[in-house]
């Protein structure tokens, strides 16, 4: 079993244990539905957050010949802000900054920080639907450009990314983070 495989059932279980402790609470304490979907929907941006920093967004197999193969895994930082790798003493790949890598961690932060603010009960807008528009919104695009993250490291490097496949880092951060933005979409249709 890998270190990520481990590092990843650790969060995904202690961000399950805090949602049901938090549930259990909530009936204690009389907490509304609308507070658990946006419990929920902030618990899982900031997952989405850690996993972008905690897991690979993708890697790439080359194959040594006699020396077998060799895995290279790339982090967001990594695709997002450039990188080179070496093996054996020789360069493979050196990926330069990629703005299109960025905007999606960017996108997300802007949501998670609406989500704390309407968490807070701290309005900015006068309407009180657009902050949920935008975090949907924000939440969604970021989610669909983690899930990207390959396409937007090839388009800015100019290099056939064919051999290179979608990490879990990736995976998991795109997915919670659609569920994220959907939840608080979901949060005015909840009684």
């Amino acid at each position: 079993m890998s270190i990520d495989k481990i590092n990843c059932d650790i969060i995904i279980l202690g961000g399950t244990y805090l949602f049901k402790k938090n549930i259990i609470l909530s009936k204690k304490k009389g907490m509304k539905n609308k507070q658990i979907v946006l419990f929920g929907a902030t618990l899982a941006l900031v997952l989405a957050l850690v996993f972008w920093f905690a897991m690979p967004a993708y890697k790439f197999v080359v194959d040594l010949g006699i020396l077998g193969e060799s895995t290279i895994e790339f982090d967001f930082a990594d695709s997002t802000f450039g990188t080179s790798t070496t093996i054996g003493g020789t360069t493979i790949q050196g990926l330069k900054f990629s703005l299109l890598n960025l905007v999606p961690l960017v996108l997300l932060v802007l949501g998670l920080v609406l989500v704390v603010l309407k968490v807070l009960d701290i309005k900015l807008f006068a309407n009180k639907n657009f902050d949920t528009v935008l975090i949907t919104l924000f939440s969604v695009l970021s989610g669909i450009g983690f899930l990207l993250v390959i396409v937007f490291t090839g388009m800015t490097n100019d290099v056939d990314m064919d051999g290179f496949t979608l990490g879990m880092g990736a995976i998991l951060a795109g997915a919670l983070s659609i569920v994220g933005g959907l939840l608080t979409f979901a949060l005015n249709k909840v009684k």
